[in-house]
């Protein structure tokens, strides 16, 4: 994980580090059923702080950024999240057994494979077989398993061995009568293919002339003649003829690809040697004696090298064989053809595999790339001392994708329309789904296309004959000859009465300002973790949706949006909020004034946090400014307040005060001002740490407000009660 080291940054993150090791730590001291998915240290869902980034966020949950956005899809844009907006959190995988991989996963025969992995009993005889696909093993070794229960051993392919075949390499320890086995990623085993640069034979097809021929074996017409003395230029070659192909001359140019073998989409390293230096290199790649495009030139270095890489293309097929040809732009010109790259079968996205640590490598870029959590890639190398240092060329298991389902939201009333999303199922492939309430048979839902990441999404509906309390769950179901088969189940979805909530509400500041200005919107009294859309326009004309986001558990949210830089002044702008399913509740705001001019901004603001034991406030302690930098705005005291509701450090980094605020989760919901007293309406949930926290927070609020001269008192509601029924008891 990178911890980023500025200030502003440095103890949330060292927090998040000590939360997710503390996390990682739990895994290892419970066992837990093979296949099966946790909650992480954020639960099910997240609530975006101040500050925070999708990249973060997924540090501190033990995810990742891409595994977030597929439970989030209304996230059009990763770099707009907004505070307050509540984001559903996918569950970590839990390995109890034993998580093998191997590198290479292909090669020709007398390949030598490394055997890495996790998970056996410790200082454990473990056995290695590896041979073709339902057939018995070929190759047997015996390893012993370290300290932490780890394997790190070799095997090597026979050369002999039958060509394009799938070896599976199963790893076995025993103890007693208990059992550990791992079955390794597949190794695809490809045969022997021809050299390029070597003398070999061509049956002519219909449509070949001397010049198509000499394009696909990437001769001179010349050298072809020398070797097929009854041909000429002009001569017609006629289906079937037998053309003998000469070798390259001793000396020339060699270049190589390197991998020799992968899935479609792999990137492979162009090399030469022998070329001119300076010299301009063409080059043309595609399946070998078929068809190639010409691929970008490239230069060769003074020291008569060339390097690039090259990418197989997505369209590659299993058993294709492609080369990379070059062709320098001299006289005469220097030919060469690399060694084919043979084509293997897709990589499953879910399986498991070994990483190289590379340059420059840190676990959350790993996590990204190979779209697994960073918590899951601890949980099976417990080599890793410290996720902040790791040594190049040390090796990683990459876990599997274990098959999860997640439903949002997770309680509603009969007939709420819940999001399915499904991850780590065979990808392109299809599941069908079920649902049932807790403990019944399941209902078929339909069957539903999985993507080549493995990720299937879809709503379903939750029946309209269900009861309040009853659970229901959405399930991928599998048929065989003995009965419907329970893949793997949902989260639960909770049945709950039909009660609208009282008042919802739309909250704006500023309420005027130029175009352009950006409003603060706080939604309350909203039902608890709906989907809402919220949309802006001008009082008298069409809405345009807007964004998309989740209430949090106490029916709150909050967003900013822009009044646009094409409005005109005298308009009267609005924002509405609407849930998304049923029961739908609406909220419209009170009207944004646009106007030509307006008073100068406020770029800073005084937040007051507690110094402890030094007045007469709380237990014996005082208030006192801190000096924060906010963006100009015409409404000082809604962002002063918005600015210490946000403040979630327990100890300000800076001034060394407390802050008694730190564990609530409050929103502004408005400030009316009328004869001095300032109205301040909050909603959500306060959490303090005892009876002296109480009259700690009532200070800060009223001294926040205090500080703007229109202000000579206050009135502070909490949930639309005054805050004093909330003082805890003595």
């Amino acid at each position: 994980m990178k911890l980023k080291i500025t200030p502003r940054h440095y103890f949330k993150n060292l927090f998040r580090y000590l939360l997710v090791s503390l996390f990682i730590a739990g895994l290892f001291a419970q066992k837990a059923e093979p296949d099966a998915s946790a909650q992480g240290p954020c639960g099910d869902t997240y609530i975006v702080q101040a500050g925070d980034t999708l990249s973060e966020i997924a540090e501190l949950c033990g995810t990742t950024v891409e595994a977030i956005l597929n439970l989030n899809p209304e996230i059009s844009d990763p770099g707009q999240i907004f505070t307050g907006q509540i984001l559903r959190i996918p569950r970590v995988e839990d390995f109890a057994g034993p998580v093998v991989a191997i590198s290479p996963d292909c090669g020709f025969p007398g390949t030598t494979i490394t055997i890495f992995g996790s998970g056996f009993p410790e200082e454990t005889s473990v056995q290695i077989r590896a041979g073709p696909l339902n057939q018995s093993a070929s190759v047997t070794v015996t390893t012993t398993s370290d300290e932490l229960g780890m394997i790190d051993t070799t095997i090597t392919i026979p050369a002999s061995v039958e060509q394009e075949a799938t070896w599976v390499i199963v790893a076995e320890a025993r103890v007693s009568s208990a059992v550990y086995t791992g079955t390794a990623n597949d190794f695809n085993l490809v045969g022997n293919v021809p050299d390029p640069n070597s003398a070999t034979t061509y049956t002519a097809l219909a449509g070949d002339d001397l010049g198509l021929v000499a394009i696909k074996f990437n001769r001179d017409i010349e050298e072809i003649l020398r070797v097929n003395p009854g041909l000429s230029a002009t001569t017609a070659l006629v289906p079937g003829e037998i053309i003998s192909i000469p070798a390259r001359e001793r000396g020339f140019p060699q270049t190589t690809v390197s991998p020799v073998c992968g899935p479609p989409g792999t990137t492979t390293t162009f090399s030469g040697r022998g070329f001119p230096p300076g010299a301009r290199l063409e080059l043309t790649a595609g399946i070998y004696l078929r068809e190639y495009q010409a691929l970008p030139d490239v230069q060769v270095n003074p020291d008569r090298t060339v390097n690039t890489l090259v990418t197989i293309p997505d369209s590659a097929q299993p058993g294709e064989h492609r080369v990379v040809m070059s062709t320098s732009a001299t006289f005469p010109p220097l030919r060469s053809s690399s060694n084919l790259f043979s084509v293997t079968p897709r990589r499953d996205p879910n399986k498991q595999s070994l990483y190289f640590i590379r340059p420059g490598d840190t676990l959350n870029e790993i996590s990204e790339s190979v779209r697994r959590s960073v918590s899951s890639i601890l949980s099976v190398n417990p080599q890793i001392t410290n996720p902040n240092q790791l040594e190049l060329g040390e090796k990683l298991v990459i876990p599997p994708q274990i098959a999860s389902i997640s439903i949002t939201p997770s309680s509603g009333a009969p007939g709420t329309q819940v999001q399915a999303v499904g991850l780590g199922f065979p990808a392109s492939s299809s599941v069908t789904l079920g649902i049932a309430r807790v403990g019944d048979p399941f209902d078929i839902v339909g069957t539903f296309p999985v993507d080549e990441l493995g990720i299937f999404r879809t709503p379903v509906l939750i029946p309209l004959d269900a009861s309040p309390g009853e659970r229901w769950v959405i399930a991928a179901l599998r048929f065989t000859a003995s009965g419907t088969q329970t893949l793997v189940a949902s989260n639960e979805f909770t049945i709950t009465r039909t009660v609208l909530p009282a008042n919802p509400q739309v909250s704006i500041w500023p309420v005027s300002g130029r175009p352009g200005v950006v409003m603060h919107v706080v939604v309350s009294n909203f039902p608890a973790r709906s989907q809402v859309n919220y949309s802006l326009g001008r009082s008298e004309a069409d809405l345009e949706l807007i964004g998309a986001t989740w209430t949090e558990i106490n029916g709150t949210f909050a967003a900013q949006v822009q009044i646009p830089t094409s409005a005109r002044a005298g308009e009267v702008w609005i924002v509405v909020v609407e849930t998304v399913d049923e029961p739908i509740v609406q909220a419209i705001s009170t009207g944004f004034t646009v106007v030509e001019s307006e008073a100068p901004a406020t770029a800073g603001v005084n937040i007051f946090l507690v110094d402890l034991g030094a007045g007469d406030i709380g237990c014996g302690d005082a208030v006192s400014p801190v000096l924060r930098a906010i963006p100009p705005t015409q409404a000082p005291l809604p962002a002063a307040i918005v600015e210490l509701l946000l403040h979630k450090n327990r100890v300000d980094q800076e001034t060394g005060l407390y802050n008694p605020l730190y564990r609530s989760n409050l929103v502004l919901q408005s400030i009316e001002i009328l004869s001095g007293v300032a109205t301040i309406s909050l909603a959500g949930e306060l959490n303090l740490d005892g009876s002296c926290d109480f009259p700690r927070v009532e200070a800060q609020i009223e001294q926040v407000a205090l500080q703007f001269s229109e202000v000579t008192d206050i009135e502070i509601l909490l949930n639309g009660r005054p805050l004093d029924d909330f003082q805890p008891e003595q």
